[in-house]
């Protein structure tokens, strides 16, 4: 168990650093799909994700419930049309159903093991941008519920990452000073930067192995598997 670190708060996203968002998506779109009996496959998914691509460019202001229903829903209608059964399924039922097979996620490799034997007086908490709904049912459904002790998203604070608003609304919510908390997100823009933004350490969860660029700060640590947390945190 870990537990000789400076850290005492640490900060985590929740899509590609605690579940695989790719796997996660996958599933539910199959299901979605096989729930209103259309065929899935490989193409399908790429069309899909082509669809969402293009669709996001006209939403892409993502902060409230409202926001999020109008682009999920709009996604929906483009991509049954292009399946050409905008006619047999509402869009709306779509997307709702392919939401409810989205609460429970694909955890990544590691990640139960790793957060279990991080000491319990480090609090663990979640900061993710996006609606509570289903990402924080993919917490309640999953076996690392009980090592989390917080969820905070963009729809809770209104306001997204990397704005600093977003974290310090969070920190202000702990008595803990800013040198003894950790942030771990994958994404260099929204994480990373959201950290370098207001002097906190971070932590860069490599994990679809992207290249990295030669001006990333050395401040920022890096890993490569989720289990690798626990040499930063000794």
């Amino acid at each position: 168990m870990v537990d000789k670190t400076k850290y005492k708060l640490i900060i985590f996203d929740l899509d590609d650093t605690l579940f695989d968002y790719e796997k996660t998506e996958r599933k539910a779109l199959k299901m979605a799909c096989e729930y209103f009996g259309l065929s899935y496959t490989e193409n399908i998914y790429h069309l899909y994700k082509t669809i969402n691509k293009n669709v996001h460019k006209s939403h892409q202001i993502l902060v409230n419930q409202d926001d999020f229903t109008k682009f999920r829903v709009e996604r929906a209608s483009v991509f049954l049309s292009s399946l050409q059964k905008q006619n047999d399924i509402n869009p709306s039922d779509f997307s709702a159903k392919q939401l409810e097979f989205s609460t429970k996620g694909v955890l990544i490799n590691s990640v139960y093991k790793t957060l279990k034997a991080i000491d319990k007086s480090i609090i663990k908490i979640i900061a993710t941008n996006g609606t509570n709904y289903p990402r924080k049912n993919k917490i309640e459904n999953s076996r690392i519920r009980t090592y989390i002790d917080g969820f905070y998203s963009s729809e809770d604070l209104g306001v997204q990452k990397p704005d600093s608003q977003f974290i310090e609304k969070i920190i202000s919510c702990y008595s803990i000073d800013k040198e003894n908390i950790l942030i771990v997100g994958d994404n260099l823009e929204t994480d990373i930067q959201g950290a370098l933004n207001i002097g906190i350490d971070s932590c860069l969860f490599n994990f679809r192995k992207k290249h990295l660029p030669s001006s990333l700060q050395k401040t920022v640590k890096v890993i490569n598997l989720f289990s690798d947390l626990l040499h930063i945190l000794n």
